[in-house]
């Protein structure tokens, strides 16, 4: 369960306050977070270089036993971690221009899963146009991945998270629940650990889309944490609400089909995060633009509502009945 963020004490511990907590105590304590071009807490970091463009960076780590299982392919970890990492950049509309990867390994870890883990990395950077350039290695009593990745984008469109403006339209790029619905379907067994590694360590970062939507997007944020999630992440940085449509939320079929073999709430398998794709706003006034510049991308764009002024966000039913919305997705603290 998401923990809406609370005042952060020094006697509290992170489980207590949430993630979403101490990235907000970050932003009021660093320089950064009042003149960066960018906001601390967004996908990622952005450095002038003197022209029209400026550097991102963004660093997003996978840990055994929180994002893979022991078991897990190494070669998929490497590639996942990456791609982790460029979806980050997607969200801002950059192309990769490197990456650096970390590795934290106990020292008894066979030296093929290390080699495994950078060819994914490898890989991973080769079809993203770039390359790993290298990085460092640590002994660890658990196995993590830490990448760094660095892109490059037009400093005048970089869709900031906390750009979104009442009246904008809200979409995204793909399904909802992909990601969760494969790992609660292997956790109930409904799914091999093979089939449920394929889907949830395979992401593709929407570097296309992500470009394609810089133009005319106002804000945009990845949804790896959940759809929800994602929209409240958008709507506390921008100061404003959500005002979601459940009939057009795409859900994925997987998702649908684990909530009913689980007999659950769709909402409690669609919302867990672990999706990677993009949630957007955009005005009103440009979404055929929006929309052709996505389509000719080779991606989908799907609206799912609309961004109201400050104020509580609700889903709206075909009826016209409204309820809050449900406070679901990823926090990298809590038990749940």
């Amino acid at each position: 369960m998401l923990k809406r963020p609370r005042k952060v004490t020094s006697s509290a511990t992170l489980e207590q306050v949430s993630e979403a907590s101490l990235h907000e105590w970050i932003a009021r304590t660093l320089p950064a977070g009042k003149a960066g071009l960018l906001p601390v807490g967004d996908d990622c970091a952005a450095i002038p270089t003197g022209g029209k463009f400026v550097h991102l960076l963004t660093t997003d780590a996978v840990m055994e036993g929180t994002h893979f299982p022991p078991t897990a392919d190494p070669r998929a970890v490497g590639r996942f971690a990456a791609n982790v990492n460029f979806s980050d950049l997607a969200a801002k509309g950059g192309r990769p221009v490197a990456l650096l990867g970390a590795m934290l390994v106990p020292a008894e870890t066979p030296l093929r899963w290390a080699q495994q883990v950078i060819i994914g990395l490898e890989e991973a950077s080769r079809l993203a146009g770039t390359h790993l350039l290298g990085g460092d290695s640590k002994r660890s009593e658990n196995r993590g991945v830490v990448p760094i990745a660095v892109g490059e984008a037009d400093a005048r469109y970089l869709m900031p998270i906390s750009g979104a403006m009442p009246g904008d339209l809200l979409a995204t790029t793909g399904t909802t629940g992909r990601g969760s619905s494969a790992f609660l379907a292997w956790k109930e067994e409904s799914l091999s650990e093979k089939e449920a590694l394929g889907v949830l360590l395979n992401i593709r970062p929407r570097l296309r889309e992500g470009y394609a939507l810089s133009t005319t997007a106002t804000a945009t944020t990845d949804t790896s944490d959940g759809l929800l999630a994602a929209v409240d992440h958008l709507c506390r940085a921008s100061g404003v609400s959500a005002h979601l449509r459940e009939d057009w939320v795409p859900y994925d079929p997987l998702a649908l089909k684990v909530a009913k073999a689980l007999d659950l709430p769709l909402e409690k398998v669609a919302y867990l995060g672990g999706d990677y794709e993009l949630l957007t706003a955009f005005p009103r006034a440009s979404f055929d633009a929006t929309l052709k510049n996505v389509v000719r991308a080779g991606g989908h764009l799907c609206v799912i509502g609309s961004v109201g002024e400050k104020g509580e966000s609700y889903f709206e039913d075909k009826e016209g009945h409204t309820r809050p919305l449900p406070n679901v997705g990823w926090d990298s603290f809590s038990r749940g």
